[in-house]
């Protein structure tokens, strides 16, 4: 029952086409006028014909003023005006990023008014985050002559594919390595089985480089002392101090050379908001089991709440189908910028990111308990 009215100068089969190419697969009436809404003439003849329950739209003359003096129930929308985020990148000089996040912000939509927050969270801080980051990794890839890359689960669970797709895109203007989905974590890095210490051996190689969203380096670097493997290379977005009850432990090794975009000493972002922005579906890395030559994962059984998971579901569709659209978008503009100017724009993004309570909401309590177990399972509650 739904009607399109439109005062515009393309004729009704080339907007019906712009319509599907923008996704709407509903069917719908469209009449388009040349000025009948903004003059106040097409409004009496639509009501001859239909009840309208309400309008919707985004111009207060043409959408509320005009429709509002032939009684007509009308609401206001924003949505196509650029969020505080694409606003601030369009004045920036990142048209071509500006519009792609605007893209994906318009495309998402959830009845749920928290899962819709989590949804703009993507397109508006993760997604522009882990993309300039990637940007930097690549770099410092070719830099150091990295042979491969090692993403650890679960945070670069997202990160990886969109890595994956930036790497195809700037593969003739940098040397671009192979790029992986590492099976580790805390209780793997400090108490490895034999097992995952052979398994780690093999998947770092002589010039792997681990990557991270959010880290201290000091876990890793206990186990690739484990391994032998000294003058490592870190790679992380968000690199966090060192808690007292981990130094308390064991020392930080010396021999390994970390770098991060951004660092908590310039920068006093909590680095959970990352990690709650990429959960996986899958649990903690327990173990690595070999079955016929093939190494397979253990995951802990620590099935969040149903409610939890499916929040973690639609974030995850949500960032994956940005992919999809950034795969041919125009990004000459963005993957021109200076290392130091990303740094700058992902801590903007990382300080927007820290006023995202709804993280909290949604995530807190389950993280807290997943994190609490983990702490004193390994002995480190401080």
């Amino acid at each position: 029952g739904d009607l399109l009215l439109s005062d515009m100068y393309l004729s009704e089969e080339m907007i019906r086409r712009l319509l599907t190419k923008a996704g709407l697969n509903k069917e719908v009436g469209l009449a388009v006028t040349n000025f009948g809404k903004h003059s106040g003439t097409l409004w009496p003849e639509v009501q001859t014909h239909f009840s309208i329950n309400r309008h919707l739209g985004d111009s207060l003359h043409s959408d509320i003023a005009m429709p509002s003096k032939f009684g007509i129930d009308c609401a206001h929308t924003t949505a196509s005006t650029p969020s505080s985020v694409e606003a601030w990148l369009l004045d920036f000089g990142l048209r071509d990023l500006a519009r792609l996040l605007r893209e994906a912000r318009l495309r998402t939509w959830h009845p749920d008014p928290i899962t819709h927050q989590l949804q703009l969270i993507q397109t508006q801080l993760n997604f522009p985050i882990l993309l300039l980051s990637s940007l930097r990794l690549l770099r410092l890839a070719q830099d150091v002559d990295a042979s491969h890359l090692l993403f650890v689960s679960r945070d670069c669970n997202l990160w990886l594919p969109l890595h994956r797709v930036l790497a195809e895109r700037v593969r003739d203007k940098i040397r671009v390595c192979p790029a992986e989905y590492f099976y580790t974590s805390r209780k793997t890095q400090l108490q490895p089985s034999s097992n995952f210490l052979a398994y780690a051996r093999d998947r770092l190689g002589e010039r792997g480089l681990v990557v991270d969203v959010a880290s201290s380096g000091w876990s890793m670097s206990h186990l690739l002392q484990s391994l032998g493997k000294k003058d490592r290379q870190f790679f992380f977005i968000y690199r966090f101090m060192i808690s007292a009850a981990c130094l308390q432990k064991k020392q930080m090794p010396k021999d390994y050379a970390l770098h991060a975009v951004i660092n908590q000493e310039n920068n006093k972002f909590n680095g959970e908001l990352l990690e709650m922005c990429n959960y996986a579906e899958h649990g903690s890395v327990r173990d690595v089991r070999y079955v016929r030559g093939a190494p397979l994962p253990v995951f802990a059984v620590n099935t969040p709440p149903e409610p939890v998971l499916n929040m973690i579901k639609e974030q995850r569709r949500c960032f994956l189908s940005i992919i999809d659209m950034m795969a041919e978008a125009p990004l000459n503009e963005t993957l021109t910028l200076k290392d130091d100017t990303i740094s700058a724009i992902v801590a903007n993004l990382c300080n927007a990111l820290s006023a995202q309570n709804v993280l909290f909401t949604a995530y807190g309590e389950a993280h807290r308990k997943e994190d609490l177990k983990i702490v004193e399972s390994l002995g480190l509650r401080g």
